[in-house]
């Protein structure tokens, strides 16, 4: 689920497995809602990155998928690294991204109350929740200067 993916992205400076030229995708990423990783990708110089709009399988909604590009010179931790590493670990992105603006912190908290909808009783989101959350993405990534696709 997106909202997980800054832990995943995390684990990977720490373990300086992102070399100069690595390529990072990620899919679902406005559907599942992955703020906190996209924010520091877009806006970390330690990366290239692109959006891309795509159609997900079998249906007609949208989604986007990124592209991002290691530019780092050489591996390693990187900027964000080794930081916050307790905050990570309880879930909460600010400690190792600080300057997360507080309209992607409640986005990210709200992609994670929908991931918790999947993974529980019932496991779904209904259409129309993902929908009105892909348009809260698009606008609070235009509030903070990122307009996306």
């Amino acid at each position: 689920w997106g909202s997980e993916y800054h832990k995943d992205f995390a684990l990977l400076e720490r373990c300086s497995l992102l070399a100069p030229g690595a390529v990072l995708v990620a899919d679902n990423i406005l559907k599942t809602g992955a703020p906190v990783f996209l924010w520091h990708v877009l806006t970390s110089s330690d990366f290239r990155t692109r959006v891309v709009p795509v159609q997900e399988v079998g249906s007609l909604t949208e989604d986007w998928m990124s592209v991002s590009v290691c530019r780092r010179t050489s591996a390693g931790a990187g900027a964000q690294g080794g930081s916050g590493d307790a905050a990570h670990a309880a879930g909460d992105p600010r400690g190792s991204w600080p300057g997360l603006p507080p309209q992607l912190l409640s986005l990210h908290r709200e992609s994670e109350r929908m991931r918790e909808k999947v993974i529980g009783p019932g496991g779904s989101v209904p259409v129309e929740e993902q929908a009105a959350f892909a348009e809260e993405m698009r606008r609070a990534f235009d509030s903070v200067g990122l307009a996306l696709p």
